[in-house]
């Protein structure tokens, strides 16, 4: 570890910014599930350790040592939630005052991690940083022949930015003689399982959808729950997680993604193949129902 000057140290870390910083790492405590946190770091280190012999993190790499990846990736699991006490406010107020040499002392095996992964991030931020500053340039000079190609005023990068976007949900055809359909169904989740990741959805889910224990989210023409749609409109990256509302301002979809066609939009968008990805609101509403059995939910939310 090492010191770092005031000027150098990140806008979340400097003194001016400190208070703040705190009080967001104290919110995480109302939000915190240890099991929930279990799965999903130890998702992250089973893919960490996965990676190609190429791309192998020092730190990952050490935990596992020469042994099974997955036996030695429940072993550190167990044993840190069991031992590490970050999860205590009052130890971890402690832990955010005292110099990085007393903190690699306290033999926290979350902190230990944190020191052995540093060198990597350190590593990784640095390369980030080379590879924005090249693509600043090119950008830079795509918007000049940008401007001389269309000879006209646009529309600029929105990016960072709130934005809005219309559209319809509509399907495509990006090769010729194949079309996709604008919205899937529960039905497709079937056909697509192979029992393989990313296609091994849980036994529960697959019983609900054969014995199509739909409810109130039957869909007679699918004959199903509705799960994906297509739509026109031109999302970014960053814009996941974004709302997709109909006419009425009622919540139909949440958008995730674009179609692989769609990938240039932050460069040039089209009719034709520019489509952007949501899970259907219904679909997520049944699974809260049916397969978490979380049907309180909503009642809460006022669901009909």
């Amino acid at each position: 570890m090492k010191f770092i000057s005031k000027s150098g140290r990140k806008s979340s870390y400097m003194d001016r910014n400190w208070e703040r910083t705190l009080q967001r790492l104290k919110m995480g405590f109302n939000n915190y599930h240890e099991q929930a946190d279990k799965v999903i770091f130890k998702e992250m280190l089973n893919k960490a350790a996965g990676l190609p012999e190429s791309l192998q993190i020092p730190a990952i790499a050490k935990l596992v040592g020469d042994n099974n990846p997955d036996e030695a990736i429940n072993r550190f699991i167990n044993n840190s939630y069991a031992k590490s006490k970050l999860w205590d406010e009052e130890y971890l107020n402690k832990a955010l005052e005292i110099s990085s040499e007393a903190l690699a002392k306290m033999n926290d095996p979350f902190i230990q991690l944190a020191i052995d992964l540093y060198p990597t991030y350190e590593e990784q931020t640095e390369i980030g940083k080379a590879r924005r500053g090249k693509l600043d340039k090119l950008y830079a000079q795509l918007i000049d022949v940008k401007k001389q190609f269309l000879a006209t005023d646009f529309i600029p990068d929105a990016n960072s930015t709130l934005r809005f976007t219309y559209g319809r949900i509509r399907g495509y055809n990006p090769n010729d003689a194949v079309y996709y359909y604008p919205i899937t169904s529960t039905n497709g989740v079937l056909e697509k399982t192979t029992g393989s990741a990313p296609f091994d959805p849980p036994r529960q889910l697959l019983d609900l959808i054969r014995n199509k224990d739909y409810g109130k989210f039957y869909h007679k023409k699918l004959d199903g729950v509705p799960v994906g749609i297509l739509y026109n409109m031109d999302t970014t990256g960053g814009n996941s997680g974004s709302p997709v509302l109909n006419a009425r301002g009622e919540l139909v979809g949440i958008n995730f993604d674009r179609a692989f066609e769609a990938t240039i939009n932050d460069y040039a968008w089209s009719e034709s193949y520019s489509r952007s990805i949501a899970v259907d609101i219904r679909y997520v509403l049944w699974l809260t129902q049916k397969l978490a059995g979380a049907g309180y939910l909503l009642q809460e939310m006022g669901v009909e």
